[in-house]
C-alpha cells in the first residue's frame, strides 16, 4: 500500500511494469448491501464501495492470487483494510511518501499531471490529509519514503523501500489472533 500526496501517480509509475508490481482490481458484485456487508465481516472482501446498483469488492483471494504469483499487490483500499489483512494472515507494506512542504508537492514535474500546476488549495488539501495519515495510522506504516522532484525519483525510492522491507522478519502475536 502506498499513501501521500500525490501516491496514485506514483502507482502508475509502479504498475508500469506488471512482472513486480500488480494492481489489485476490485470485482464487479451484484448483490444485497447486507450480502456484501456480511462477506466484508467474513473477511471474504476487504473493502467494497457502493457504484449505483452494484458494489466494486476487493477480496482477500484476489490479493492472495496477485502474492502467491511472486508479484506486489498495489491495494487501493482505506488504511483501516490493513487490519483486516492482518486478520487474514497477510501482512502487507505500508509506505507513506513524506513531501515537506506544499510547494514541494506543488513543484513535482512529471507528464502525468495535467499541464497546469497544482492549486495551492489542492496541494495543501493534500499535505493536511497526509499529516493526518501519518499521525493516526503511524502503527501501520512500514516505512517513510523522502518526496523527490519527479515520480520517477520517488518511485526509485519506494521500489528500495519495498526490497528493504521484504528482508525484513515479520513478528507477529501468537494465540488467539487466528
Amino acid at each position: 500500500m502506498l499513501i501521500g500526496p500525490l501516491s496514485e501517480y506514483v502507482l502508475d509509475k509502479l504498475t508500469d511494469q506488471p512482472t513486480e508490481y500488480v494492481r489489485c482490481l476490485p470485482e464487479i458484485v451484484r448483490a444485497s448491501a447486507s450480502f456484501v456487508e456480511k462477506a466484508m465481516n467474513d473477511l471474504i472482501y476487504l473493502n467494497c464501495r457502493r457504484r449505483g446498483s452494484h458494489f466494486e469488492c476487493t477480496s482477500v483471494q484476489a490479493v492472495r492470487d496477485i502474492a502467491e504469483s511472486n508479484r506486489h499487490c498495489v491495494l487501493d483500499v482505506p488504511l483501516y483494510c490493513v487490519e483486516k489483512l492482518h486478520q487474514c494472515r497477510i501482512f502487507p507494506i505500508v509506505i507513506f511518501i513524506k513531501f515537506k512542504s506544499v510547494k514541494q508537492i506543488r513543484e513535482v514535474k512529471d507528464g502525468r499531471l495535467p499541464a497546469e500546476k497544482l492549486s495551492g488549495k489542492a496541494a495543501k488539501e493534500m499535505y493536511d490529509h497526509a499529516s493526518k495519515l501519518e499521525v493516526e495510522y503511524r502503527h501501520f506504516i512500514s516505512a517513510i519514503v523522502p518526496a523527490g522532484s519527479s515520480f520517477a525519483y520517488i518511485r526509485t525510492q519506494v521500489v528500495a523501500a519495498v526490497k528493504e522491507e521484504q528482508r525484513k522478519t515479520i513478528w507477529v502475536p501468537s494465540g488467539s489472533l487466528w
